[in-house]
């Protein structure tokens, strides 16, 4: 009867609940709106011809391990409307851990027509084609790309996509936003290598697997608790309320509106740029007071300004913070333990730097995260910090991931020409598909390659990537 309700209604039907699955409620900085709405699509290019059986049985040998079993759930809605994951008792062929599917092409890369435009290094700032336009060599045609996509079918949460050819390896991993975040994607591809490479015992304890380990963080001060015992965020007073968030929006969905194209591309900054660019940061700041700038005082005798490389190529950072709560009382991710899900977030590079300190005390992520849960609790949505007439932007610095570190070279058959490490990514993107909101104006930075060239992503304008195109020209 639910069934043909359903079906009356329009609205596609759920899978049966399988008795035997172990059912686990989302985390609540899990399961929220952009979450639901975001979909990921993470692509590495090995130029060596990998063992694919290897790969994918290391995989699904990880997720078939305690605790793992929680990533190849599957995912429903409960009846509160709640995000729900399901686990198999045992994941068989007609239920398995990660949905995989794999196409060979008897060719080179190079010659392949679409394949052989993916951005490769060069000593030069160059910025790449639209990312978009990789999907077909990078992603299977029943591509999941929405929430209904898992929910509403027995979908794995994994999707893993291999492309091969005779010199190269496309491997493409995709997932819902609400799984797991950068560093979360870090720790699980440290464990696939691991047990790529027959290391086992280092694969460490997935923390987290039946309870929500932040579920305190953020949470109402208790009654022992005095006033001058509950730091205030020091940026509770910038929250966007009543008009101010009123305009804000306004101008965010007028620029939508007005500027409707838009397109993700990639820019790789070379190592001897780089080296320049942050040179010339750390020169800008010599003349500025020690008190007004982050200052690096491991040789006391000698303090220089402070910056990482992330502040240099940042506006805004997504602070990540599981060093922070596996350091500081009271702990809630135990070190040398995984926790894979999404952290909550917390002169231009020297600000960055100084607020990211300012802000990055256990004190105020707990304060941030007390502003967040109310939002959420209250609208469904994170709180927005800042002035009515700002231009929204997200920066999420993903080097501490060393993602071009991850070494599969125990599934290379065949070194490719191409100059390299072998086993080690020469290019990683991630792309994806984004519902009911934009992200415009976000960009990740990928990381630094094997090479010493950084990497950086961009949704922009059309209009935007056409100026910053003239500016590369004239750099060069």
């Amino acid at each position: 009867m639910s069934f043909l309700f359903n079906w009356f209604r329009g609205k596609p039907a759920a899978p049966e609940r399988v008795p035997t699955d172990t059912v686990i409620p989302l985390g609540s900085f899990d399961d929220t709106k952009v979450n639901r709405s975001l979909s990921l699509d993470f692509t590495m290019r090995y130029d060596d011809v990998l063992d694919v059986q290897k790969l994918v049985g290391a995989l699904e040998k990880l997720l078939d391990m305690p605790g793992w079993r929680k990533l190849g759930a599957r995912l429903r809605l409960n009846d509160q409307e709640k995000l729900e994951y399901h686990v198999p008792e045992k994941f068989t062929k007609e239920r398995p851990s990660v949905s995989f599917t794999h196409i060979t092409h008897e060719i080179s890369i190079s010659s392949h027509p679409l394949a052989s435009q993916i951005p490769r290094a060069t000593n030069k700032l160059t910025s790449s084609p639209p990312l978009g336009q990789f999907r077909p060599i990078l992603l299977p045609p029943n591509s999941a790309t929405k929430l209904e996509d898992w929910i509403y079918s027995d979908r794995p949460q994994f999707q893993l996509h291999i492309v091969s050819f005779e010199d190269a390896t496309l491997v493409t991993l995709s997932w819902l936003h609400k799984l797991l975040d950068a560093m979360g994607r870090s720790v699980l591809l440290k464990a696939w290598t691991a047990v790529l490479e027959g290391r086992e015992h280092d694969v460490p304890e997935l923390y987290g697997y039946d309870f929500d380990p932040l579920a305190s963080l953020g949470a109402p001060p208790s009654k022992i608790e005095s006033e001058e015992e509950v730091e205030e965020s020091v940026i509770a007073d910038r929250q966007l309320k009543g008009w101010s968030m009123f305009k804000f929006v306004i101008s965010y969905v007028w620029e939508l509106l007005i500027h409707r194209r838009e397109e993700q591309r990639m820019i790789c900054i070379p190592a001897a740029y780089f080296k320049r660019l942050k040179e010339q940061c750390l020169q800008d700041l010599k003349g500025m007071h020690p008190a007004t700038i982050t200052m690096d005082t491991s040789d006391p005798s000698n303090p220089k300004p402070f910056l990482s490389d992330g502040d240099t190529i940042s506006i805004l950072n997504v602070f990540g913070m599981r060093n922070l709560l596996s350091s500081t009382s009271p702990v809630l991710l135990p070190k040398g333990k995984a926790y894979i899900a999404n952290a909550p977030l917390g002169l231009i590079a020297s600000e960055i730097r100084r607020s990211l300190v300012e802000q990055g005390t256990r004190s105020q992520v707990n304060a941030i995260c007390r502003l967040q849960k109310r939002s959420l609790a209250k609208t469904g949505i994170v709180p927005v910090f800042g002035t009515s007439d700002m231009t929204f932007g997200a920066f999420s610095n993903w080097s501490k991931g060393k993602m071009f570190e991850t070494d599969f070279s125990a599934a290379v058959v065949k070194e490719g020409e191409v100059k390299h490490i072998a086993g080690r990514p020469t290019y990683i993107q991630a792309d994806g598909n984004a519902i009911g909101f934009s992200v415009r104006n976000s960009a990740p930075a990928l990381g630094r390659d094997n090479e010493g060239n950084y990497w950086v992503e961009g949704m922009l304008r059309c209009e935007t990537w056409e100026n910053i195109e003239r500016a590369i020209e004239g750099m060069e």
